[in-house]
């Protein structure tokens, strides 16, 4: 049966590699396509394995439609892999409040938190500053901190409410000026309403600073 299309997300693959595109839809599949030739494997991802006993699969859930994807934007591959081009870590939402991550190297999701929020995920977004955290935007309008690094990271480690009677439509994370080591630059969060409204947030000083220890332990957590 045919589904609808709803998130796309284009990445230009590390080492001078082309284009890939990563499509999830209304059933929950997410599916890795290039722009030319053929893309790497796996080109099918799912948050288990529909085979495996007790799995989400084997209960035949109802499909929990796709409403967001994004890529860490931080190198986070192993120096002795031997195709770095086919690693990227990913985050997935769905409705009904789970968030998957997956690693593009692996078909099956490395992660997956249930029921995140009461509400429906809206937006899941990687922190541009420090590549083990990521925030999550739901149909209530919270905004949810999570740290894969933290010793409970199955739970956010803040967590913050936005808007009244307005409805939050887009969620989005930036850095303005010089980045790198020692220039860290200003890291903001934007908050799109249904009225027209952006708000734009700085983030505090726990969610932007890093330090190389921290991203060393994200890659053998990884690998």
């Amino acid at each position: 049966a045919r589904t609808s299309a709803n998130c796309l997300a284009v990445v230009k693959q590390r080492g001078g590699g082309s284009c890939e595109f990563f499509v999830a839809d209304e059933s929950g599949s997410i599916q890795r396509g290039a722009r030319y030739g053929t893309s790497n494997l796996p080109r099918s991802f799912a948050m288990c394995d529909a085979l495996a006993p007790g799995s989400w699969g084997h209960r035949k859930p109802l499909p929990l439609a796709a409403t967001s994807l994004d890529f860490n934007p931080h190198a986070l591959f192993a120096p002795n892999e031997k195709d770095e081009t086919n690693f990227n870590l990913f985050l997935a939402a769905s409705r009904g409040g789970t968030v998957s991550l997956y690693k593009s190297s692996h078909s099956l999701a490395l992660r997956v938190w249930d029921s995140v929020t009461s509400g429906d995920v809206v937006c899941v977004r990687w922190s541009t500053a420090r590549p083990s955290m990521f925030f999550v935007l739901d149909s209530n309008a919270l905004v949810f901190a999570f740290d894969l690094l933290s010793a409970t990271p199955e739970t956010p480690v803040h967590f913050e409410a936005f808007g009244t009677a307005e409805k939050i439509v887009a969620f989005e994370v930036a850095t303005t000026g010089e980045q790198g080591w020692g220039k860290p630059g200003q890291h903001v969060m934007c908050l799109g309403y249904d009225d027209g409204r952006v708000d734009v947030h700085a983030l505090s000083k726990n969610f932007v600073s890093v330090t190389p220890e921290e991203v060393q332990a994200l890659r053998e957590m990884l690998f």
